[in-house]
């Protein structure tokens, strides 16, 4: 064998050895990245009567989402539902459905009695659950919260690299609301969603929502565990105080029931919230006395 065709033997075999690293190459990186694609992830509204908030609560949300997808009940509205349409003809990740159903608001005493399945907060949340693809993130937000726009994003960032299996996030923020023209903490509960209240959840995690009295549960295909993200996230500006049933005027708060917030929360709401809430009376709340 001349050293011409020896020469050009030993190439073919080299190269197919280069060809085959190559492939083995791609596909086991290919494999590496099916493990920790990020799968889109969508903001779930549900919106009754939220006019003082809407606004504020989709602009600290916009451009956080792959989708967002808001749903509202068909009944009595206070101009919400004109403003989210107007807000989402301007973004096309944006989407709005309505429910063709009134709904019966949480601590309502409605829940003690019978209440048909299509009026109750369950058979609600369940509607909306039909315009989310199996493999992406459905991520509850509340129209009367304000979120911290820069904290939110870096959770979702974070939520769509972990490992897509099995998880189940929890958001947690500030009970707030106004308390004689102050912005105050609910000090029963000065912080909320870390039960599973504010949810981070793959669609195909999700079996129902079931209606127990006076809320409704996300009930899970498999046993999730429950990932608090550590940083609150928004602020809650509740309209009324709530438990087990009873339901006052945030005014008739006692002074054992608030907290004012401290300096650390001052400075979030004064730079981050309340910027947001220009065209709300909430704008003009104090944080103090």
């Amino acid at each position: 064998m001349s050293k011409k065709v020896w020469g050009y033997f030993v190439l073919k075999q080299n190269f197919k050895k280069l060809l085959l690293f190559v492939v083995i190459y791609i596909f086991f990186n290919s494999i590496n990245a099916q493990g920790t694609e990020a799968f889109p992830a969508s903001a779930y509204l549900r919106v009754k009567n939220e006019i003082n908030t809407i606004e504020a609560c989709l602009n600290s949300i916009d451009g956080v989402f792959d989708r967002i997808v808001i749903i509202h009940s068909n009944e009595k509205d206070d101009g919400s539902v004109a403003f989210m349409n107007a807000w989402c003809e301007k973004r096309p990740s944006c989407e709005i459905h309505e429910y063709p159903h009134a709904v019966i608001p949480s601590h309502d005493k409605r829940y003690k009695g019978s209440v048909p399945y299509e009026n109750t907060l369950a058979a609600y949340n369940q509607f909306g659950l039909q315009f989310f693809k199996p493999n992406e993130w459905v991520v509850k937000i509340d129209a009367d919260q304000v979120y911290l726009t820069n904290r939110l994003k870096e959770f979702v960032e974070m939520m769509k690299k972990a490992e897509n299996d099995n998880k189940h996030f929890s958001l947690k923020g500030y009970n707030t609301f106004s308390h004689n023209g102050v912005l105050v903490k609910y000090k029963l509960g000065p912080f909320n969603g870390e039960n599973g209240d504010s949810y981070a959840i793959q669609r195909k995690n999700f079996s129902h929502f079931q209606q127990k009295k006076y809320f409704e549960y996300v009930v899970f295909n498999k046993k999730m565990k429950n990932n608090i993200h550590s940083q609150p996230v928004w602020f809650h500006f509740m309209k009324t105080l709530k438990g087990n049933g009873v339901i006052k005027n945030n005014d008739e708060a006692k002074e054992s029931e608030i907290l004012f917030l401290s300096v650390e929360e001052k400075v979030l709401f004064n730079t981050h919230i309340r910027p947001l809430l220009k065209n709300s009376p909430y704008y003009h709340l104090k944080l103090e006395r």
